[in-house]
């Protein structure tokens, strides 16, 4: 059971203003009125010959959670998004290496912590950095997204490609960025996953979806 009993979020109490259940079942960094407006659609996405693993539609508090933790630099918050689910993730990924669909030099810097990084820093999984954006090009507009493939390269460092690779980034906007960087890593590697903490109703909309359920809740006594 934790014993950090503040929301991360709304900053109120998670166990002593709580239900019951809050104080002595669930483990959780957020009480459980923030956790329930987060829009959960875990399932398996896709558009052309991507597809890739994604938790919550980008919208609403989830949205406010992800442009304050990576846009105000509010680092605290890196926990959020995947704490009640890492006993299934560590499961399903415990073989694999984690790669982050990179940001640049210039955004690492004025952030000051590689955000992506960080919120799959609770899986405890390897991370190697195989892939390079060379500019700091922003993508606003879909005119940018649908281009962004030529901002990105392979490393001069690579690993065995027998390894198993695990693409992973925080939002999925038009898909471009994480296709590049999958494409990138087909050329070296024989075994590739993607997985997207956001996605946005936009890519919902113009996706197939393979499959669609919800995670189970992780509840430790």
């Amino acid at each position: 059971m934790r014993t950090d009993c503040v929301c991360r979020w709304c900053h109120k109490s998670i166990r002593y203003e709580g239900t019951f259940r809050e104080m002595f079942q669930v483990d959780d960094v957020l009480c459980q009125h923030c956790r329930s407006q987060m829009n959960c659609r875990q399932g398996i996405y896709g558009k052309e010959d991507m597809r890739f693993e994604g938790m919550y539609v980008y919208e609403g508090l989830v949205r406010d959670m992800i442009l304050q933790y990576k846009e105000n630099y509010d680092e605290a918050l890196f926990s959020v998004f995947l704490y009640p689910y890492v006993r299934e993730l560590k499961r399903k990924y415990r073989k694999y290496t984690i790669v982050p669909v990179p940001s640049s030099v210039e955004r690492i810097r004025e952030r000051g912590f590689r955000h992506v990084d960080r919120m799959f820093s609770l899986l405890d999984l390897p991370v190697e950095d195989l892939l390079i954006k060379t500019d700091n090009v922003e993508q606003k507009y879909s005119y940018h997204r649908e281009r962004i493939a030529g901002h990105f390269r392979l490393a001069d460092h690579q690993i065995d490609s027998r390894t198993p690779i695990l693409l992973v980034d925080d939002i999925v906007t038009t898909g471009a960025s994480m296709s590049a960087c999958y494409a990138l890593l087909r050329q070296k590697y024989d075994f590739i996953r993607c997985f997207s903490v956001c996605f946005s109703t936009k890519f919902v909309k113009n996706a197939l979806i393979f499959t669609n359920y919800p995670f189970k809740r992780i509840i430790r006594v």
